[in-house]
């Protein structure tokens, strides 16, 4: 529905379709990935996802505003910009959220954020585009992320860096470095475990399904509906 709707409403050419559902989005996404790695090496890694969030988002709702090709291939570069800072500040929170014994289960249940995000784009933006139009499912998507910044800002914490390595060191929001020492386990810490594993579910959940909320969606180019 949304390819032939944008393709007749915006004169596109099947060219012109592929390179916005492939360049326009990789060519930042992947340029800009490194960089906004280093930054988040530096810099407030929450503050970083949240900016990225309301970039890609933004600009995904720009989409829905083009009136031709070019306006919604820079559109389409920008939620690539948005995007790429939205996968390394990511790995590096659930690093200093979850000690090392439990960060393949943490990465897991991230990386689960995505198909969840892809279903929840492939049905809310099939289901605008085909009541309404392709403009509007592209603007309600955008929207409903830019609505959520604000949440993932409140929920998700910056932690200080390298808390829960052995060994390692501390990086405090001062920037002041204290050592980490390595805790041994005795028989009662299972349930300590437990218990903070539960506490750190909501920024955890809030991570994975702010980091690509709608991907399957943009991903695709102007198609909300094909997989």
């Amino acid at each position: 529905v949304a390819p032939k709707g944008s393709q007749a409403a915006l004169g596109l050419s099947d060219t012109q379709l592929g390179l916005m559902g492939g360049l326009a989005f990789a060519l930042f996404y992947t340029l800009l990935g490194i960089p906004i790695a280093m930054l988040a090496d530096r810099r407030n890694r929450t503050t970083i996802m949240t900016v990225a969030l309301v970039v890609w988002s933004a600009m995904t709702a720009v989409c829905g505003l083009a009136q031709n090709f070019w306006q919604l291939f820079l559109a389409r570069l920008g939620v690539g910009v948005g995007e790429a800072g939205g996968v390394a500040p990511a790995y590096s929170l659930v690093a200093d959220y979850f000690p090392p014994h439990q960060r393949a289960r943490a990465l897991g249940v991230y990386s689960f954020g995505v198909p969840i995000g892809s279903s929840l784009g492939i049905v809310f933006g099939g289901v605008i585009a085909s009541l309404i139009d392709w403009r509007m499912a592209f603007i309600v998507v955008g929207v409903a992320g830019i609505a959520l910044a604000p949440i993932f800002t409140r929920v998700v914490g910056e932690p200080a860096r390298g808390r829960l390595d052995a060994g390692g060191s501390c990086r405090t929001a001062a920037g002041a470095e204290t050592p980490v020492q390595e805790v041994r386990k005795g028989p009662g810490d299972h349930r300590t475990d437990h218990a903070q594993r539960r506490s750190q579910q909501p920024e955890l959940i809030a991570v994975s399904l702010s980091v690509r909320p709608y991907s399957r969606y943009r991903n695709n180019g102007v198609n909300p509906i094909t997989p």
